[in-house]
């Protein structure tokens, strides 16, 4: 039987899906209508898939790898160190040392070294820092009325929490929420000069912090998280191959920054749309306060209904037919993690939001060899943030304005979500 080239599939615009929070379940209710179509192609003519079946076993092959530094970034990565390097070089600078951009044999490793400081044990001795986190920005909203919980909350959550695990001073903290909001471009689809310049200044300033809190944190000799990487890095001798393979990130500082742009900003979304679905959902909220084991099954639940990550790009290392699909070498292909949690063949009645729900086939965190490798924290953290809201007998209540999401963008995330935390009386 002949394979089907990409460029004959139809397109997610025919079915709804222009980017953004907003066109997630309109699109689900169009393509999961029935079988087909089983696959299409993406604003740029990339392979979308999004059947959580289809995202399971293509996430898993081994010749489905991350997208190179040197495919996404071209000259912005071989120029970045020019005198006038191009628009995006500090971009690449930054993202080249994820490991999201890494292939073998450096992949390997590279997690290794992320993977075995963010663990669940790891995970638990954090928590003491998260929680100080917490409480610190509830007691400075105890005075105020209505709030934004991007700014006033997710943000500065993620940011007071990173920041404190790699000693930054309060001004430094307080810049990095500056720059992760910015980070909010790196997202769009259809980037254009400006957002490459807010891009570019937020980067170089952002890599500038965490290098820097990275080198005071090795000098002071006292920082086990930021020591145990930097040792884990130092082992890693491999060369360079951005066209591929990808680079091992220069010192720690390097490899911090690079990985934590999700831990600074895409945790901050999930933290914003778990409140979301709760408060859209107070019948499971009840659930919640009455019994605070059902936290993680909360949060679980509200992560699959307002996903934070929509899809993420994956590359064709080899030649591959999947599915009667012809996937070439050197193909980019978008796996719509976002979408297969409303997939009804593995997620029934996909619309209520259900705390008993089984995990089986959970797509929040990706898959695979490329599973999330922070998605303990992020998990942690919002645990830890809806615990303090109950302890305090604050109550959820909607803003006088109804929350604003991104459109055209690979992430579910607000612009802005008003909300009222109302102590109990």
């Amino acid at each position: 039987m002949d394979s089907v080239e990409i460029g004959s599939l139809g397109t997610l615009a025919e079915f709804g899906f222009t980017g953004g929070r907003d066109s997630i379940r309109p699109f689900a209710e169009r393509v999961f209508a029935g079988p087909e179509p089983r696959f299409l192609q993406d604003q740029d003519g990339n392979l979308a898939v999004f059947r959580n079946a289809d995202l399971q076993k293509l996430g898993a092959l081994p010749q489905i790898g991350n997208v190179p530094a040197g495919v996404l970034f071209g000259e912005s990565l071989t120029r970045m160190d020019d005198p006038t390097p191009p628009l995006g070089a500090e971009v690449a600078r930054v993202v080249a040392n994820q490991v999201f951009t890494a292939n073998p044999p450096i992949h390997r490793p590279v997690r290794k070294a992320l993977v075995s400081r963010l663990g669940p044990r790891e995970v638990s001795a954090m928590r003491p820092v998260a929680e100080e986190t917490v409480q610190q920005i509830l007691d400075d909203l105890a005075p105020c009325g209505e709030i934004d919980v991007m700014s006033d909350v997710a943000e500065r959550l993620t940011c007071g929490f990173w920041g404190r695990m790699l000693e930054m001073d309060a001004d430094e903290i307080v810049a990095m929420q500056a720059y992760t909001q910015d980070l909010t471009r790196l997202f769009h689809f259809n980037r254009n000069a400006e957002d490459y310049i807010v891009l570019d200044n937020a980067m170089r300033g952002y890599w500038r912090v965490i290098r820097a809190a990275a080198e005071r944190s090795l000098r002071r000799g006292e920082n086990l998280f930021v020591a145990a990487l930097a040792d884990d890095l130092k082992r890693i001798d491999l060369p360079d191959d951005p066209a591929e393979a990808g680079i091992v990130p220069r010192d720690v500082g390097a490899m911090l920054a690079g990985n934590l742009i999700d831990g600074f900003h895409t945790a901050a979304l999930g933290a914003a749309n778990t409140l979301f679905a709760l408060l859209k959902n107070p019948d499971a909220l009840a659930r919640v306060h009455a019994d605070r084991q059902l936290v993680a099954n909360a949060i679980f639940e509200a992560l699959r209904i307002e996903p934070p990550v929509i899809h993420l790009p994956r590359w064709a290392m080899e030649e591959v037919i999947f599915a009667g699909v012809r996937i070439p070498r050197g193909a980019i292909v978008s796996l719509m993690w976002g979408i297969g949690g409303f997939d009804p063949a593995a997620v029934p009645d996909p619309l209520r939001f259900d705390l008993d729900r089984s995990r089986k086939g959970s797509t929040t965190f990706g898959g695979g060899q490329h599973i999330c490798p922070g998605r303990y924290v992020a998990m942690m953290l919002i645990e830890v943030l809806l615990d303090a809201v109950m302890a305090r007998g604050l109550t959820l209540t909607p803003g006088t304005t109804a929350p604003q999401w991104i459109p055209a963008h690979a992430m579910g995330q607000m612009a802005r979500f008003p909300l009222r935390l109302v102590p109990a009386s």
